[in-house]
């Protein structure tokens, strides 16, 4: 299985005044190509897609261009949303897009909803973990408000949902 890895995309950033979308219009080019060379089984982006939880227009027609230019090119992307994210608003057309190729987890329940990848060894399941802010999910996951203890949750979440489907190949992504 061949994954290819990257996160922290801040689509929409200004550097000292400076508009970089450009020069990340040209990264993610690159990335696609990357992709495509490398024959990627899939690309995952563990959070962070956009710089703000509102993103600008160009922001958003950025990402629109980069996951209709994956989706044509079937290479699956994988994203989980960061703490810069709107989760809300990145999981805008998730399912739509998910039947494209383009898979996004942005919330607790979809933890434990993996993408299933197989190649010749068999299934490979790649759980994303979305950022998850303690104070808003320790009461609805029983646990303590601290970052080691919902995460620890999660994973033995995955751990058993892995189990359970009898993964013997597990992914575990996450913006943490």
């Amino acid at each position: 299985m061949r994954l290819l890895h990257t996160s922290d995309w801040h689509l929409g950033r200004r550097l000292h005044g400076e508009e970089l979308l450009a020069d990340q219009g040209v990264f993610l080019e690159w990335l696609l190509a990357l992709a495509g060379a490398e024959r990627a089984d899939a690309v995952l982006v563990s959070g962070d897609v956009y710089d703000r939880a509102q993103p600008s227009a160009d922001a958003i027609a950025l990402m629109d261009r980069t996951v209709a230019s994956f989706a044509r090119a079937r290479i699956p992307l994988i994203i989980s949303s960061g703490n810069h994210d709107s989760a809300v608003r990145l999981q805008y057309a998730g399912a739509v897009m998910a039947e494209a190729g383009i898979h996004l987890r942005t919330s607790v329940e979809q933890v434990v909803d993996p993408v299933l990848l197989s190649d010749e060894g068999g299934q490979v399941g790649v759980y994303g973990i979305p950022y998850v802010l303690p104070d808003a999910v320790s009461s609805v996951l029983d646990v303590e408000r601290s970052h080691s203890a919902v995460l620890g949750v999660l994973l033995q979440r995955i751990r058993e949902d892995a189990a359970e489907r009898a993964l013997d190949r597990v992914v575990v992504m996450a913006h943490a």
